[in-house]
């Protein structure tokens, strides 16, 4: 048996008593996990978490835990992990302990949960009141909805191109009129005792079926302007006093109750000044253009972990051209964007020829690159001369070198540079005279 294994097998066994002593100590006398404001839970494997991060930290909290009194520099366990991240101010939770208790160790910039508020521009008198609207509003790229800071990004997105789009649940709510230029969005409440409905204060003026769990109000003049026509959604029109419109959604505050018996209000909307001039919110979607090289660039500086190393922009483009379901949005201009957020200016990497076999995720008819090629699979996409590089380079690596368990790519790929080769002619260079 060689040095090196007999040492390996040593230090296992020794992690493996010292994680015995500290199970017992936790049974003994477990941390109380104080959550420092996040919406976020105690981990439920903590020295399994701890074991598997890099270096291992069990003797440091194996001495905290010793210690007669809570240490007064709080001892940090571990890196923050996505796998704990908090709902509300969307952080990716480090932890730490003072051997007393465990907590994340910074404090969580909404406490009392994701306050939010935002305009909308009614010039022409009458708001268009439904559920879904955003076949004619688009947001390119996604936020994680499933939380409530996700949930504030979006409708503050929606908000910025002309859309009042906020979360409610599945509440088919009501529009009301609760005074001169003074509406809330709101359901009826039920007493269980006295069996008896209780409705929201104010006259209906719309009700929203949420087939989608939101809701979208726009004004009628910019909904016509986005190619709406009569009948397209289910809705109804609000006439109101032409003006910018402050909409406070109260849904995403840790104190709001979904169960009371009285009515839930989930928006407040006031009249708060004269209209703003019109903004022309689809020409600035429409000219918007992104290289390949600034959406990978963005996606390794919000993934730092799942795009790391010298094959960080090669993971990239593998889930732009080949994983199924990869999310994001593709863009008529020939791009696809998984951040709303990016910006013109945004910086981009410098993407290299993909030059030995990788890992591809198994190409189907539904992966991006069988789309970019008009090979079918649903809508076909248009690719920017940068994303074109990109299609082609990957298309050129997995012919050449392979990919790594899936061999099957091989064949998909010939077809796919085939058929983008014949739909983006390749430039031949003129011949210089002599």
């Amino acid at each position: 048996m060689s040095g090196a294994k007999d040492l390996e097998e040593l230090m296992s066994k020794e992690n493996f008593e010292l994680r015995l002593r500290v199970e017992a100590q936790l049974k003994k006398k477990p941390l109380v996990f104080d959550s420092n404001g996040h919406c976020a839970k105690a981990p439920r494997e903590l020295l399994w978490i701890l074991e598997a991060q890099e270096g291992g930290h069990l003797p440091n909290l194996f001495e905290a835990l010793q210690s007669k009194a809570p240490l007064t520099t709080p001892l940090i366990l571990g890196e923050a992990s996505v796998l704990n991240r908090c709902a509300y101010c969307g952080e990716w939770l480090q932890l730490a302990t003072d051997g007393r208790r465990l907590f994340p160790s910074t404090p969580c910039s909404y406490p009392d949960g994701v306050p939010l508020s935002f305009e909308l521009n009614v010039p022409s008198g009458v708001m268009v009141v439904g559920n879904d609207f955003r076949e004619h509003f688009k947001v390119f790229g996604n936020y994680e909805v499933n939380t409530p800071l996700g949930c504030d990004q979006t409708t503050h997105a929606m908000a910025a191109i002309g859309c009042a789009h906020a979360f409610v649940g599945n509440s088919s709510p009501g529009m009301y009129r609760t005074g001169p230029d003074q509406f809330t969005i709101a359901t009826e409440g039920y007493d269980d005792r006295s069996e008896k409905t209780r409705k929201p204060q104010g006259k209906q003026v719309a009700s929203i079926d949420t087939d989608l769990w939101w809701y979208s109000i726009v004004d009628e003049d910019e909904f016509k302007r986005r190619g709406y026509k009569k009948g397209d959604y289910d809705v109804d029109r609000v006439k109101v006093t032409p003006g910018v419109y402050t909409f406070t959604h109260h849904a995403h505050m840790k104190s709001f109750d979904r169960s009371s018996s009285r009515p839930t209000i989930y928006t407040t909307i006031v009249w708060t000044r004269p209209p703003d001039p019109v903004k022309d919110y689809k020409k600035e979607a429409v000219s918007r253009n992104f290289t390949a090289g600034q959406v990978i660039a963005n996606s390794m500086r919000r993934y730092p972990t799942l795009y790391n190393g010298l094959d960080a922009v090669q993971g990239v483009a593998d889930h732009i051209f080949c994983v199924i379901g990869g999310g994001g949005s593709w863009h008529a201009n020939g791009f696809v964007q998984y951040d709303p957020d990016m910006r013109a200016d945004d910086p981009a990497v410098e993407i290299p020829v993909f030059n030995k076999k990788y890992q591809w995720y198994p190409l189907c008819e539904f992966s991006a690159l069988w789309r970019a090629a008009g090979l079918g699979g649903g809508t076909a996409l248009h690719l920017n001369p940068s994303f074109l590089a990109l299609a082609r380079n990957v298309s050129q690596c997995i012919i050449t070198y392979g990919s790594e368990g899936s061999p099957q790519n091989v064949k998909i790929a010939v077809r796919c540079l085939k058929a983008l080769n014949a739909k983006y002619p390749i430039a031949k260079t003129a011949k210089r005279k002599t």
